[in-house]
């Protein structure tokens, strides 16, 4: 009787193990697909921007240069949506730096610090890790937010105004 427990266990054990090996090279092989289909990719374009553009426009303060120009575009496939694509355009002015254009996703988030109904354009871009706020004043004004959604304290001007372009 202690043989045939040892030799149930045995197998029980074997079988385990065979069970453990198949998973691994299971994952080994798949992991290898993975690879070799992401060498063979093409790099993730930035997203085509299509669709209704609604653009806002301003001149914001700059410590080191004489303001910062932002051109937004947020695009959107219906007036309704709620979500799209966007670029943004800073430009130094007075300064030699060239315009920095950046894409992204951008969708409408309830709330910020002061009003939890309010509406607030999150903006994320594709190639980075940065993030902007705007709060919705009205259909013709957007403010920008510190990270925390908070508005800026500042007696300058931090708002983009709806334009024709």
């Amino acid at each position: 009787m202690k043989n045939r427990i040892m030799f149930v266990v045995g197998i029980f054990l074997v079988l385990i193990v065979c069970i453990g090996v198949f998973l691994l090279f299971s994952q080994f092989i798949n992991h290898q697909k993975i690879n070799s289909e992401n060498m063979n990719s093409e790099p993730t374009p930035l997203p085509t921007l299509v669709g209704i553009p609604t653009s806002y426009t301003g001149i914001l303060p700059c410590a080191d240069c004489s303001g910062l120009k932002m051109d937004l575009m947020l695009y959107r496939n219906n007036p309704s949506d709620t979500a799209g694509a966007y670029n943004l355009q800073e430009t130094y002015l007075g300064t030699k730096t060239q315009p920095y254009d950046t894409r992204g996703k951008w969708k409408i988030i309830k709330g910020d610090k002061k009003d939890q109904n309010a509406q607030v354009f999150f903006l994320s871009a594709d190639n980075s890790r940065e993030t902007e706020y705007f709060l919705k004043i009205n259909e013709e004004k957007i403010k920008l937010l510190n990270k925390q959604l908070a508005e800026i304290q500042s007696s300058s001007n931090y708002t983009l105004t709806k334009s024709s372009h």
